[in-house]
């Protein structure tokens, strides 16, 4: 046991308080009206509160007490090194006024906690609550992300001596909306979790399947949660993609792969797991051109897969138009994603995880690769690459084979789909 584990515990009480301003509130506007007859003019309401608390995976034991709907208290004991409490709350506005935050105030840890303790409170996307920041009338939704945590690389000094209560208050004051100012969410963010997959494979034979680095029952990890500020291979990031304001680490988890090669301004970043029609699935195949003249046609059939721009509202190409080539090199048409948000990963892309021969172990270099293929051995989940294979027949295309972990080619089969993003750096929080 780690002796900082014999310390006293840590009793953590976090108050969340919005308060309203009501004083605008509840006009009633009237008309008398002499062109045309009578009108009614709806009552004017102020209605700025907190809905769906949700404690996130990971955190310790806490408990809730919502005393109304603009107050929040919750409460935790971080007993070992490493634990946290960490929730997310929507600000909502249902009323039929634009709000505006008009002050803030927050009671923050004092100099001796801020030894061991860390505690922020900032929207999900990770930007900072300031003032004049507007939430819209009648629809406006903003999700706050509250965390308190022990700081990492402690010294046994910077603990306190015996178990102390710790009161956080963070307060955030509403006015009727007056010169504010639009908060702009970054598209993609740092994952906080990593997903997990189990080595199911019952192969004995250590040349393919998850059996070539775990043996079965091993929990294998995908991605890595990166440095901030430096972007490596294989970091993961939630992305919202759909725009709806929501990160969600299930469904909208990536993984940086590089820099884009014509556009350095970008990072092009792989999705976790296949797609159909868009959506998010486990194991689906569609062939890369059903008319079998991938030099010709590109991946006609297989782009059909891929989100729009309509699914995919948060997220574009920056450029529509791309070169399919061979593992050589050599360009056979210019392919339109036209419409897609996403398009199929190429070699190019793959550069820093494995090179055009089918030697290359993807589970040792990019492990992430992998996530949902047939590397698990449970399901197929492979999936295609843009790329061409430079022989003869002039029908083979790659793609990632998970059972091998590696690089391979056909020209019969019916393979996944999986796309990779391009966002503007500016627009990923790292």
């Amino acid at each position: 046991m780690n002796k900082l584990q014999n310390r006293k515990n840590i009793y953590i009480t976090i108050a969340i308080l919005t308060l309203v301003l009501i004083g605008i509130g509840y006009a009633v506007i009237t008309s008398n009206l002499t062109i045309s007859g009578t009108t009614n003019v709806k009552k004017n309401t102020w209605d700025v509160h907190f809905e769906n608390v949700e404690k996130l995976q990971g955190s310790v034991n806490s408990t809730i007490n919502i005393t109304d709907d603009t107050t929040i208290n919750y409460s935790a004991t971080l007993q070992h090194l490493g634990d946290y409490l960490e929730f997310t709350v929507d600000v909502v506005n249902k009323g039929s006024f634009d709000a505006m935050i008009t002050s803030l105030s927050n009671t923050g840890l004092t100099t001796t906690q801020q030894k061991y303790l860390k505690y922020t409170v900032t929207y999900d996307s990770g930007v900072e609550i300031t003032e004049k920041q507007i939430l819209k009338k009648e629809t406006g939704k903003e999700k706050i992300r509250v965390r308190v945590e022990y700081k990492s690389g402690l010294d046994e000094s910077d603990l306190p001596a015996s178990t102390s209560g710790l009161s956080l208050t963070f307060t955030v004051n509403y006015g009727e909306a007056e010169n504010a100012v639009a908060i702009t969410h970054p598209t993609c963010k740092r994952a906080t979790i990593l997903h997990t997959e189990i080595c199911n494979s019952t192969l004995s034979h250590t040349a393919y399947s998850c059996r070539d680095k775990f043996n079965k029952g091993d929990i294998m990890t995908f991605g890595n949660l990166g440095t901030v500020g430096t972007l490596v291979v294989g970091d993961a990031f939630d992305c919202d993609v759909n725009g709806d304001g929501e990160y969600n680490p299930n469904t909208e988890r990536f993984y940086y792969l590089k820099d884009l090669s014509t556009n350095s301004n970008y990072g092009v970043l792989i999705y976790y797991v296949n797609v159909s029609e868009g959506m998010p699935v486990d194991g689906s195949s569609i062939a890369y051109d059903s008319d079998n003249n991938p030099r010709e046609n590109g991946p006609k059939t297989a782009v059909t897969q891929l989100p729009t721009t309509s699914q995919w509202k948060k997220v574009s190409l920056s450029n529509k138009i791309r070169k399919i080539k061979d593992e050589l090199g050599v360009e056979y048409l210019d392919f339109s994603y036209n419409g897609y948000a996403g398009r199929l990963p190429s070699f190019d892309d793959l550069s820093v995880c494995a090179n055009n021969t089918s030697s290359v172990n993807l589970s040792r270099n990019c492990l992430f690769l992998l996530e949902k293929t047939s590397y698990r051995y449970s399901a197929q989940g492979d999936y295609w690459l843009e790329d061409i294979r430079s022989d003869n027949t002039g029908t083979g295309v790659y793609y990632v084979w998970g059972l091998f972990a590696r690089v391979s080619s056909t020209n019969i089969e019916s393979i996944g789909v999986r796309p990779v993003i391009e966002v503007e750096k500016s627009k990923i929080s790292y």
